[in-house]
């Protein structure tokens, strides 16, 4: 079965095995679905495989982070794994030199979704990042055409405070919850929805201006600060997704975080999750 998907302007093809569910896989891409015959980024096959077969190539391959999920990397650059464990892999994803053509080797395990967006998620990431586009790890809301984006580390309440603005501040809605792009168009940044929303099921094919960028920060009281220069370029750096060992794409990263600072307002917001929060945050962003 074969499918194509536009996400953020960027089309990509999935070619699936016939008995893969549908209704189980694809749902959150339905959006995104791409009906006229366009040119593509790149393809993902998925091709089914066993666990033991992957532990054979684990030994060439070294884990790149920490913290679940793992990411492993070969030597050369080409081949990625994903992994809920740190002693073995859950999938093994394979490209070409110019990561256009992107293999997903995947075992039938309880994990088998999340890997596969998590390949499609890099192969979107490879094929993208020198095409002034980035992922963010951010929620996002949005007002009349303008969009608002709120990072900072897991657990730090990206999403309760993405909450609060739609309970307490009139006609704002929700665009993305985890993973929506970003992109520099004519000399303006435009952030977009995508089908990676996290927990939450927010897959809207929709963009906005993006306004403002916010780094939450849990505190004792509520307190914003306006960001500038390398500051701003800090605060909003480690939430871009992308291969920064590799030059062309890390100068990339680097070109499209300076657009941002430049174009948008950026703020420090320490806060409590409460409508006091939401309301000095929005009142600060609005200020002229």
């Amino acid at each position: 079965m074969n499918y194509l998907y536009t996400v953020a302007g960027h089309t990509f093809k999935l070619l699936l095995p016939d008995d893969l569910s549908e209704v189980e896989w694809l749902v959150p891409y339905i959006p995104f679905e791409e009906k006229r015959e366009v040119a593509f980024l790149f393809t993902l096959e998925i091709k089914k495989c066993t666990i033991a077969s992957l532990q054979d190539v684990r030994r060439d391959m070294c884990r790149f982070n920490d913290e679940p999920p793992y990411l492993w990397l070969d030597n050369e650059g080409f081949m990625f794994a994903s992994s809920m464990d740190e002693d073995s892999l859950g999938c093994l994803i394979c490209t070409e030199k110019y990561y256009t053509i992107g293999t997903l080797y995947l075992p039938e395990t309880s994990n088998a979704k999340f890997y596969f967006d998590n390949a499609l998620k890099l192969l979107y990431i490879l094929n993208t990042t020198t095409l002034n586009t980035l992922m963010l790890h951010a929620s996002v809301v949005t007002q009349a055409g303008n969009g608002y984006a709120f990072l900072g580390k897991s657990g730090t309440g990206k999403s309760t405070h993405s909450q609060l603005w739609l309970r307490y501040l009139e006609g704002y809605e929700l665009l993305n919850d985890d993973h929506p792009i970003i992109r520099l168009v004519n000399d303006e940044v435009i952030v977009y929805g995508s089908p990676w929303s996290g927990k939450t099921p927010c897959y809207k094919n929709k963009q906005a201006r993006l306004k403002a960028v916010v780094r939450l920060e849990q505190a004792s009281e509520n307190k914003i600060i306006r960001l500038r220069g390398i500051q701003a370029y800090a605060a909003f750096s480690p939430s871009c997704s992308g291969m920064r060992w590799q030059r062309e794409m890390a100068d990339a990263i680097h070109q499209t975080i300076v657009a941002v600072t430049e174009h948008c307002r950026l703020l420090h917001l320490k806060c409590l999750p409460d409508e006091e929060a939401a309301r000095l945050c929005c009142q600060t962003i609005h200020e002229r």
